[in-house]
């Protein structure tokens, strides 16, 4: 009776010190499931209001018995899919979990037979907020998902899918599943679930006919309760695939169209890239997206600013007002990096998003001297810090001409 209570008063708790309020002075007094629930109430806490946990002795406290208790095996697949989804919650306000987070997956992954749809979900979840891409663990959740695959819950389904495309895991055994039970299970998907699968497969360029079909036929059905992200994740995803019902896409336009004020600029930058990869370019609505997006490019990231310019131009609806505010902003971007500051693969996104925009405005008529000069100067700066770091046999590689860009391939989804 009294575990029961603590266990009611955990999970009712609405704040950080009340919940180690119930743990006490001696935590090895308190079982490991209500640990384990502390931990978990803690981190679900700290999604609604982060930072509850810092400054607290009891905390790092907790960490440790839960650690000892993962480290000595004593926990089942449920407490370590519940620690892991907890230590992703918490990631942003401690530095330290990584390491718990590691041990506990490689303890879920081991014990996996006894997993069911929701530990598994939720552990591939936690790895992902993480961006901890331990091919070992996953192969291992892989292997049993797509046997259990019949069991899972269409949320679960579609944070799996998210999960593994986030990591950039591919698993095309995996992938058939995930769409196999989608396919036959679409009508009961929410459109926030049916959106992050299409994303899914198409960041893993996995192309799935009946899938497709049953996406088109669901989202035409449903199209009204599309939220901007959905919306933008959808055409994403279409144009990925490049592949796309004619009479969706206007419902996507429609829809989106009237919804266009309430969108992000990551989602008005991947709307715009979506339908212009899908040569779907009505100029009515792009001149409601070159608004939109002109009204908010301050708020755009440099990707996101040269996949507007590089929609535009590639649709031929180039409009000077809209290349004047990018062009305004690019720069204003560029003036504030430090490129030499950035990590090699930061690098190389700049030189492609400067590429990307360089061609937008070149193709489009509007390449001003004062902004092909300072790309170039970003590029060549750039350039020189490889060329620094690069052996002599590796310089010939670094200096060879850039490509000319092709489509930056946006990815819109997050949760």
């Amino acid at each position: 009776a009294w575990h029961k209570e603590v266990q009611r008063g955990i999970s009712n708790a609405q704040s950080a010190g009340e919940v180690l309020s119930f743990m006490g002075d001696d935590f090895q007094d308190v079982g490991r499931i209500l640990l384990v629930s502390c931990l978990l109430r803690l981190g679900q806490l700290a999604r609604r209001c982060p930072g509850g946990t810092r400054g607290r002795p009891a905390f790092p406290k907790l960490l440790r018995e839960v650690e000892s208790l993962v480290a000595r095996g004593h926990l089942e697949p449920r407490s370590l899919s519940n620690v892991m989804l907890a230590l992703a919650y918490l990631r942003d306000e401690h530095e330290e979990l990584r390491p718990l987070l590691r041990l506990s997956a490689g303890l879920l992954a081991s014990g996996l037979g006894n997993a069911n749809a929701q530990d598994l979900a939720n552990g591939a979840w936690a790895l992902a907020k993480f961006s901890e891409r331990d091919s070992s663990v996953l192969a291992r959740i892989s292997e049993v998902c797509v046997a259990k695959a019949v069991d899972f819950r269409p949320q679960e389904l579609s944070t799996l899918a998210w999960s593994f495309a986030t990591l950039l895991s591919r698993d095309v055994a995996l992938l058939r599943a995930l769409a196999r039970e989608a396919t036959e299970r679409h009508e009961h998907f929410t459109e926030q679930g049916l959106a992050n699968v299409a994303w899914a497969f198409a960041r893993c360029a996995f192309k799935d006919v009946p899938f497709l079909r049953a996406l088109g036929t669901a989202a035409l059905a449903r199209m009204s309760l599309f939220k901007p992200q959905e919306l933008s994740n959808l055409g994403w995803a279409f144009a990925q695939c490049g592949q796309a019902d004619s009479q969706v896409l206007a419902a996507v336009e429609r829809r989106a169209a009237r919804e266009l004020k309430s969108f992000k600029p990551q989602e008005v930058s991947a709307l715009a890239w979506a339908f212009s990869a899908l040569a779907a370019c009505s100029p009515g609505f792009f001149r409601a997206i070159a608004a939109e997006a002109a009204g908010k490019a301050a708020s755009f990231t440099l990707q996101e600013l040269c996949n507007v310019a590089w929609a535009f131009a590639t649709a031929e609806l180039a409009e000077a007002s809209l290349f004047e505010v990018i062009e305004w902003e690019v720069l204003t971007l560029l003036d504030a990096f430090d490129a030499r500051s950035l990590p090699v693969e930061q690098k190389k996104a700049l030189v492609k998003d400067v590429a990307a925009a360089v061609w937008a405005f070149s193709f489009s008529g509007l390449l001003s001297s004062p902004f092909l000069l300072r790309a170039k100067r970003v590029v060549r700066q750039i350039g020189r810090d490889f060329d620094a770091a690069a052996s002599p046999g590796a310089r010939r590689h670094l200096l060879a001409p850039l490509a000319p860009p092709g489509r930056r391939r946006l990815s819109p989804a997050d949760e």
